[in-house]
């Protein structure tokens, strides 16, 4: 199992593993040892090839939101720095776009209450992927413009950075603050919730 799905502990940030298993390459073996009292052998390996919290997929696949489809497809997937995944109600008229040239992320700042800072670099745009929980209330923005996401690889925010050098700015409210925003919408807009909404991929950038 563990080696069957490495591919997508590594898009998890799954970096290091505790098991009673021996593991083949390329886990990385680290240490072992033994629970007190006990003949059980506990082993520490490191996956190598886990991937960053934020990065540029070289190619990305727009899928129907359908977990029936969908998650077969994420779970057969051995690289997510090569393929990733993004679903859409109204995907783009293409199924895929690849990169045709690097692209840069370095994260500035990440803090534990849920604020993070990524400066970006790309000669077109692309979809950054960053590894936070796509649920409601995110707020998202690029050189201080706020902007929505994609459901990526199944739980994740896909992103469409446009070209050139950006900062991208996410943070997740407070108690407070989502109660408010659940409030409004419930006093404002007490049928939000049964519209299937999602962002508007931007004409600008070639997508659809």
């Amino acid at each position: 199992f563990l080696t069957k799905y490495r591919g997508v502990l590594s898009m998890m940030n799954v970096r290091y593993l505790i098991t009673t298993y021996e593991l083949p390459s390329p886990w990385k073996y680290v240490f072992e040892t033994y629970l007190p009292d006990t003949d059980i052998t506990m082993r520490v390996y490191e996956n190598t090839d886990v991937l960053p919290r934020a990065y540029f997929p070289r190619t990305v696949n727009f899928l129907p939101q359908n977990e029936l489809t969908t998650l077969p497809k994420i779970l057969s997937n051995k690289d997510f720095l090569d393929t990733s995944f993004m679903e859409c109600f109204r995907c783009p008229s293409s199924e895929a776009t690849t990169g045709m040239h690097e692209a840069k992320v370095q994260m500035d700042a990440y803090h534990d209450d849920g604020r993070l800072q990524l400066r970006t670099q790309t000669q077109e745009a692309r979809w950054l992927v960053v590894s936070e929980s796509n649920i409601p209330y995110w707020d998202i923005r690029i050189d201080g413009k706020p902007v929505e996401s994609l459901l990526a690889n199944y739980q994740y925010h896909g992103i469409l950075v446009p070209a050139g050098e950006h900062i991208v700015e996410m943070e997740f409210p407070g108690l407070w603050s989502q109660f408010t925003h659940a409030l409004r919408r419930l006093l404002f807009d007490p049928y939000r919730q049964e519209r299937k909404s999602e962002p508007q991929l931007p004409k600008l950038y070639g997508y659809i």
